[in-house]
Formats: structure tokens, sequence, C-alpha cells
């Protein structure tokens, strides 16, 4: 006579096996979407029934809430299973919800930790199951497992915007600009000293739209008509010198004034290095014929 214990585990296979069936072949295609956990409480007896809460976290950084059900033999001494794998498939969230069973048969297998595939019966998702179980025979269940999703607990990741590209520096006006160059008595050569000044006026000036008014003076000493002659070649050195430096020729303008416009106002026949000069006026942005006539002054 078969005992009742033995009865007892032959009628809950055929129980289970009835139950269980197959979910059908795994889709052709697998594309990841995510992947899941759950933690189940068991509750023994010849079918036992299992409820689990767990988590479903999808590829673009958002989670889920889920809860699952399911049933499968048992035996005394059920108690607590956690599975967790990939998600496969998901079109949306929903397409989470729905009654899994095995892919290719039964889901009871051996106690401890077990490894199979779940589908979805209403469309294409597939779970990789991988559970344990401490002492138990059954991975997620024998049966079927019914998931549903819960609240989302997070929202997907928001991709950092770009920095925005620095604003461009707003570009530095330029001021029209004055530059005083003194002279020896009755010279008018560009010395080294004068060329230093240059060179710094050049490098300022060169690749800026601007133009030259250059103005000679002359101090007291001698006639007008001397003097008219010193100032001009004292401004045509100096223009002389920008253009070998750089600066095109059509930029710049050239002149004598004499003994007019002193600087420093003094007696005929005075001596002062102070109204021996030129004087460069550099206006920015515009045609020499824009130049007001500043150096006069």
């Amino acid at each position: 006579m078969i005992n009742m214990r033995k009865m007892a585990a032959l009628t809950g296979t055929a129980v289970l096996v009835a139950l269980a069936g197959c979910a059908g072949e795994q889709p052709a295609t697998q594309t990841e979407s995510g992947t899941y956990s759950v933690t189940y409480d068991n509750v023994g007896g010849l079918i036992a029934f299992r409820t689990g809460t767990g988590k479903l976290t999808l590829k673009d950084g958002s989670e889920y809430a889920i809860t699952a059900d399911g049933y499968s033999l048992a035996a005394l001494g059920y108690t607590v299973a956690t599975a967790t794998g990939r998600v496969y498939n998901l079109g949306t969230p929903e397409d989470f919800n729905g009654e899994y069973g095995a892919v290719g048969g039964s889901a009871v297998l051996g106690t401890g930790s077990s490894s199979f595939k779940l589908r979805n019966r209403g469309n294409d998702v597939l779970l990789d199951a991988n559970s344990t179980e401490t002492g138990l025979r059954a991975g997620l269940g024998g049966g079927f497992v019914t998931f549903k999703l819960g609240e989302r607990l997070k929202g997907p990741r928001v991709a950092a915007a770009p920095p925005k590209p620095a604003p461009a520096p707003a570009p530095v006006a330029m001021l029209p600009t004055r530059h005083e160059i003194e002279f020896g008595f009755n010279k008018s050569r560009v010395n080294l000293a004068t060329g230093r000044l240059l060179d710094t006026i050049v490098a300022d000036w060169k690749d800026k739209p601007a133009a030259f008014e250059v103005v000679g003076h002359a101090d007291t000493v001698g006639s007008n008509r001397y003097n008219e002659q010193l100032s001009t070649a004292r401004a045509q050195n100096v223009r002389n010198a920008l253009i070998a430096r750089g600066i095109a020729a059509n930029r710049i303008t050239a002149r004598g004034v004499g003994q007019n416009n002193l600087a420093v106002p003094t007696p005929d026949e005075t001596r002062l290095r102070a109204n021996r000069r030129v004087v460069i006026e550099i206006a920015p942005g515009t045609s020499n014929s824009g130049i007001s006539s500043l150096a006069d002054g």
C-alpha cells in the first residue's frame, strides 16, 4: 500500500504538470529592455502560492514597483525566494504586465539556485529567471506567475544639456590715440628711440582699420619758411618709417605746419624741444578724410 506522503507528492506533481504546461518557444529576436528583481514569500501546501514584490529597472533609467503572484508544487517548510534577471522586448513598461510560463516546459527545477526563461503569454516579452531558494524545490513557480506593474519610482534619465558655448567676448572699442615725438634742434631724422616708439605703435595698429595723420612742428628759431620745410621733413620721415614697418601708405597722411600751433607759446628765436615735435593722431575705423585736425592742437 502506498503511504500517504508518497501519494500526496504524486498527486501534487500531477496537478503541477497540468497547470504549468508550456509557454511556447522564445521569440526569434531578443532586445534587452532592462532588469527586474522579485522577492517571494512562500506559503506551503500541496500547491504553494507565492506572492512577491520587487522592482523593474529599464535601460532609460526609469524604475517601477512590480508585484508577482504565482503557484507551484510545494512542501512544508518553504520560506523566501529571490528571482532576478534581464527583461527583453518591452515596447512600453505596461507590456511587462501579464501571465508568464516557462519557455519549453515546466518551471519546476531543482532545489537551491535555478535558471530558466519565462515568456509573457500575451506578447513577446521574455524574462531571464535566476532564482535562489535555500532548501527549496522550485524557482519562480511550477505553474504560472503573473506580474503587475506598479507605480513609477524614478523617472527616466534626462540627458544633461550640453553646456552653452561661452558668448564671444564683446569687441573692445578702440579709441582715438595720440602720440608725440620730439626732435633735436634742427633735426628731422628718425633716431633709434623714435624707431622703438613707432615699433610699439605699429604692433598695436597694423591689423586694425585705422587712419594715421602725421603732423610735423618746429620751434620759433629761424624763418617761417624754413620751419615749415623742417616740420614737413619731420612728418614725412615719420610717415616713411611707419610704411617701412607695415602700415599701408594710403592709411597715412603727413604735413608740416612750421611754428604754428606751438605746444608751448614762446617768443621768436626761442629754442624749445617741446615745440620740435611730430604728432601722430590715429583714428580707428575711419579713412584719412575722416580725421579731424586734432594734431594741430
